[in-house]
């Protein structure tokens, strides 16, 4: 009897193929997509979703309000090595000649030294400005890691993806799209106009040579940074059964995680690395090396250091080493990554 019934349901089916195929059903013979394409269609959907929140637009306006400020800091700096400056004459008319002294005397210092004095102020900026980006980063997952991976898992849908032509690595690759663009936008997006705008507002045009290397410098941190967060997110998303969770779950790691890397800190000094926010930091730090801008400065213009001598100059000492700074944060992030890697394997695996 069984076997007869699947025989007869086999036979149905194909009278059922047969009425549709004598109903005009066709095969379809458009172009199909490719997947890269599908790709696409996961990150732009999720995009657009993203962006809906009126505070993470927030987030990316104050980043790049603060790249203004950089701009005008820049664009004061380039006025100070111009001679007929009418911004310098303006100011120096309100605070006396010792002002104009001091800025002819920065001037004949930056023509004399450019290509140290441009990438040193490059460096500075750089650097100030990737702390900012790095908090802005923390505070914009917070308010988009929910709509990653979590929603999908609250809602099932992640088994309707594994049942798609669409494998788990096309999954996960659509997402750190999502993750990797927005993040983007707060870290390329200012850093290129900052070096493009800022030197085009510069007395002269050799000022985009002088400054590259510390554009590329800053891209580094950039890429290595984006990357790291968004695995980080990613992971965190997937942990997360329940939208509401991920949120709160994602602030907790990230002020736990500080409050246990500044404690273990005293005891090891790599015990910091626990905080992934204390590994981009030393990474941003030892990668833009701020100490040999200041010894580059005070072995140039002496009076530099008496100018500056109260101002605190708290350099780590085991990142002042050179490249060799860079490989104990950059190894942690590596690990961080391989740890996000697993979790989304083991999270997101066929149900």
């Amino acid at each position: 009897d069984v076997e007869r019934s699947r025989g007869l349901g086999d036979v149905y089916k194909r009278q059922e193929l047969m009425s549709k195929l004598d109903g005009g059903y066709r095969r379809w013979t458009g172009r199909p997509t490719g997947i890269w394409q599908r790709r696409w269609v996961i990150t732009s959907v999720g995009l657009k979703l993203c962006l809906e929140s009126k505070l993470l637009r927030g987030v990316i306006g104050i980043v790049w309000s603060s790249t203004l400020f950089f701009m005008g800091v820049l664009f004061f700096t380039g006025q100070l090595t111009s001679p007929d400056s009418t911004l310098i004459s303006f100011v120096g008319e309100r605070l006396g000649d010792s002002f104009l002294q001091l800025a002819n005397g920065l001037a004949s210092w930056v023509l004399l030294y450019p290509e140290l004095c441009v990438d040193g102020v490059f460096r500075v900026i750089y650097y100030v400005a990737c702390q900012i980006y790095l908090l802005g980063s923390f505070m914009a997952i917070a308010l988009f890691v929910a709509k990653l991976i979590a929603h999908d898992l609250a809602s099932q849908a992640i088994v309707i993806y594994n049942s798609k032509a669409l494998s788990r690595f096309d999954y996960f690759i659509g997402k750190f799209g999502i993750v990797f663009l927005l993040l983007g936008a707060i870290w390329l997006v200012p850093i290129l106009s900052l070096w493009t705008f800022g030197n085009m507002m510069s007395p002269d045009w050799t000022f985009f040579v002088y400054s590259f290397k510390a554009l590329l410098k800053a891209l580094s941190v950039a890429a290595v940074s984006m990357v790291s967060l968004s695995l980080a997110a990613m992971a965190v998303s997937a942990l997360a059964r329940r939208t509401s969770v991920a949120v709160s779950l994602w602030v907790l790691i990230w002020i736990l995680s500080g409050l246990v890397g500044m404690t273990a800190k005293v005891v090891y000094s790599a015990g910091g690395y626990i905080s992934l926010m204390a590994c981009l930091k030393d990474f941003i730090w030892a990668s833009f090396r701020l100490d040999l801008v200041w010894e580059n400065a005070t072995n140039m213009l002496p009076f530099f250091n008496l100018i500056l001598k109260d101002v605190p100059r708290d350099f780590p000492e085991e990142l002042s080493l050179g490249p060799a700074g860079v490989v104990v944060p950059l190894a942690c992030l590596v690990l961080y990554g391989a740890v996000s890697c697993l979790i989304l394997k083991l999270r997101t695996k066929s149900q």
